[in-house]
């Protein structure tokens, strides 16, 4: 019998969880991230890095977190797949939340534009024949406030929910699978571990195997809000 977390979403529905305030993800010490979903999966730290209750900080260049291959995190042939990320961004440069790498360097992530507060977080799913789909959140969120982010995946449709509100939908360009390979899964950057570093707080991290809707997005976000301030 399987139950709900977060945002009243059954657990069945979980890929994987990181979620900082909780000691299952960080035991308080060492290099090891753990996949509270999926405890088998670990993520290893490099760099320089600190946590305080319920976040943690990357706060150099040099920090990220390289998890198992992508083929273990999204499993091959997966058609629908949420990420759902409470993220506070600082740095005035751009910098990944995480990179997916995948068969014929299709990739997933999701970025933020840095160089000035106005700098919008962007959702990018780049297919087999390298075109990209890019949703971007045209407001500003290297701001220093805590921001919820849901960007969803269907064989047709990708949407981005900023803070519980759709703000943007794409129905073009969109592979029906996603047809992962053993290329690294990479948090705070991108595969190459040494560009586009995140700089900054992460509080949750979540993946799910369904493609979530509005109601669920701004559940989330209503969830979490109390506790980062808002």
């Amino acid at each position: 019998m399987s139950s709900t977390v977060g945002a009243n979403i059954d657990t069945a529905d979980i890929l994987t969880v990181l979620d900082f305030s909780s000691k299952k993800t960080y035991p308080g010490s060492g290099t090891t991230l753990y996949d509270i979903a999926r405890p088998a999966n670990t993520f290893s730290l490099i760099g320089t890095y600190s946590f305080s209750d319920y976040y943690m900080t990357a706060s150099a260049s040099d920090a990220k977190a390289t998890g198992p291959a992508s083929n273990v995190i999204f499993p091959v042939g997966l058609a629908n797949i949420t990420v759902e990320i409470w993220m506070r961004y600082t740095s005035a440069s751009r910098g990944y939340v995480f990179q997916s790498k995948a068969d014929n360097d299709n990739y997933t992530h999701i970025t933020v534009s840095g160089g000035s507060v106005s700098a919008p977080i962007e959702v990018r799913r780049r297919n087999a024949s390298g075109s990209h789909t890019t949703l971007n959140s045209q407001n500003g969120t290297n701001d220093g406030i805590w921001h919820h982010v849901l960007a969803s995946f269907s064989p047709t449709t990708c949407s981005f929910y900023l803070d519980g509100r759709l703000v943007a939908t794409d129905e073009l360009g969109i592979d029906p699978v996603f047809v992962t390979a053993t290329g690294p899964f990479v948090l705070f950057g991108d595969k190459s571990l040494t560009s586009n570093s995140y700089i900054g707080d992460l509080s949750v991290f979540r993946l799910y195997a369904r493609a979530l809707g509005a109601a669920e997005a701004k559940r989330g976000y209503q969830t979490g809000k109390v506790k980062f301030g808002l």
